[in-house]
């Protein structure tokens, strides 16, 4: 999740995930792990960073299925150098995220 611009569809990964899977995508994140903790890349790429690829492709290249299955990170996670950012938030900010908030939380219950 972002919070900084003038983003239209603020949700988190897992949201993503969700969607793409809908359409025959699956999320490889081998990226993520790579790129966690270098500072040369903006926290928001290292948070969000996947790759989605067709699942039909991944089923005949097995050097790819092994990839996704070696690599384990939460798919919904707030970078740290993020956190203090939404932690800046301003009250109208928030405001203005909730009612997404709150469909994206009990949309799937």
């Amino acid at each position: 999740m972002q919070t900084h611009g003038p983003h239209k569809n603020q949700q988190w990964q897992s949201y993503w995930h969700d969607l793409f899977d809908k359409n025959q995508f699956t999320a490889l994140d081998f990226i993520r792990p790579a790129i966690w903790n270098d500072k040369d890349v903006g926290p928001y790429y290292r948070q969000n960073c996947f790759l989605f690829i067709k699942k039909s492709w991944l089923n005949n290249n097995e050097q790819w299925q092994n990839l996704f299955k070696n690599y384990q990170f939460p798919t919904d996670v707030v970078h740290p150098q993020v956190a203090p950012l939404i932690q800046k938030m301003r009250l109208k900010q928030w405001l203005r995220l909730l009612p997404r908030v709150l469909m994206n939380t009990f949309k799937n219950k």
